[in-house]
Parts: C-alpha cells; sequence; structure tokens
C-alpha cells in the first residue's frame, strides 16, 4: 500500500509539473489532451 500510495503521488506530481512546463511553453493544449487522454 506504501508503494502504490507513493506511485500515486509521483504520478500527479509529473502530470501538474508537464502542465505547468506546457503551460510555460504555449503547449497547453497538448498537456489537457494528453492529461484527459489518460
Amino acid at each position: 500500500k506504501d508503494f502504490e500510495d507513493l506511485w500515486e503521488n509521483n504520478t500527479k506530481f509529473v502530470q501538474v509539473y508537464d502542465f505547468m512546463y506546457a503551460e510555460k511553453n504555449n503547449l497547453l493544449k497538448y498537456s489537457s489532451e494528453w492529461a484527459f487522454g489518460i
């Protein structure tokens, strides 16, 4: 269970980081499609 929680936290962190990075580079549309495509 600890491993699963850690994995979920890491996944959320990566999603947020990618979203911020994409927004910074005007790739918000691509980021949104990627996020909802999971």
